[in-house]
């Protein structure tokens, strides 16, 4: 998809604003900002009609690298069913084609609800945001979805069962499987969903890898069902296209360390959108010992940096 002119970033970004200010009043205090991105001084320049040529470029020039991301606290009223209410954190990165297109999205839940009432919302949740029509400001709809459903699946109840002593026998004699997957999506730069995706990495014991930009490459390693959770996790949340590309079982010697970003100098493409060099991206396989992952990704054999 080619970039939008301009003239539509700039009146997209002014909308933007405007629900930004919107929520700030309707929930006071607790709306939290990323720091890299300064809304005062791109209120300015969108209500500067004297620079507008000039400050259109600009923006366009920060939204290739930035893009408006904040993260909304919710506190819903407890039901006088549950024994305390859920904190949710509603995660929000607005592209620069939004409204036009549905903004990135994803829910973080409390620790109220267990795993499963989790993935019941969080699936309600997106089925939700399907129905909304691009065009709209949209977040504010979201918020008061959750607040009006959230009461459905919070209760008392956990998913840590009780283990009786035949269970705790087979679970500590059952093999353990290991696998490493390698996951393609369309593109990585919400800082929110990095940064998570290494909280749950260390919460899962699995090392890897994240590269963001276009494309955003990850590896994680580690035994078999905590691959399978981490996917099922990182899978729920709000993506353009994202993709398990490949997936090898070893013997559980990692190749890689703990979980970490890793970053090669970027080039700038045609449509002045910036993507990691892949050379560089080549070379760090092939110190791995694992070159043909590079062909399985984008279809040609790499060539390294120095090549």
């Amino acid at each position: 998809m080619n970039n939008p002119p301009e003239s539509e970033i700039v009146d997209n970004l002014r909308q933007q604003l405007l629900e930004l200010e919107l929520l700030e009043s309707i929930y006071p205090q607790c709306i939290t900002i990323d720091p890299d991105c300064d809304i005062d001084d791109l209120r300015k320049m969108v209500d500067d009609d004297k620079n507008e040529d000039s400050n259109s470029r600009f923006i366009k020039d920060f939204l290739l690298f930035h893009r408006i991301e904040f993260t909304l606290l919710l506190h819903p009223l407890s039901d006088s069913s549950t024994s305390s209410s859920s904190t949710l954190q509603l995660h929000c990165s607005l592209p620069s084609n939004y409204p036009d297109h549905l903004p990135d999205i994803y829910l973080k839940t409390g620790g109220q609800l267990n795993r499963k009432q989790h993935s019941e919302l969080n699936s309600e949740f997106m089925k939700y945001l399907s129905t909304l029509s691009s065009g709209d400001l949209v977040i504010g709809q979201l918020a008061q979805w959750l607040l009006d459903n959230i009461n459905k699946y919070s209760s008392n109840e956990t998913d840590n069962e009780p283990l009786n002593s035949s269970t705790k026998s087979s679970k500590c004699l059952k093999h353990i499987e290991y696998d490493r997957l390698w996951i393609h999506s369309h593109h990585i730069f919400s800082k929110i969903k990095r940064k998570d995706m290494i909280d749950l990495t260390k919460d899962l014991g699995l090392n890897g890898f994240l590269l963001p930009g276009k494309p955003g490459i990850v590896c994680v390693e580690g035994p078999s069902d905590k691959t399978d959770e981490f996917w099922k996790i990182v899978r729920s949340w709000t993506w353009k296209k994202i993709a398990v590309k490949h997936r090898e079982q070893y013997d559980g010697t990692n190749i890689f360390d703990k979980f970490k970003e890793i970053y090669f100098l970027p080039r700038q493409g045609a449509a002045r959108e910036y993507h990691m060099d892949m050379g560089l991206f080549h070379s760090f396989l092939c110190e791995h010992n694992c070159p043909h992952i590079f062909k399985i990704y984008f279809g040609v054999d790499g060539k390294s940096a120095d090549q």
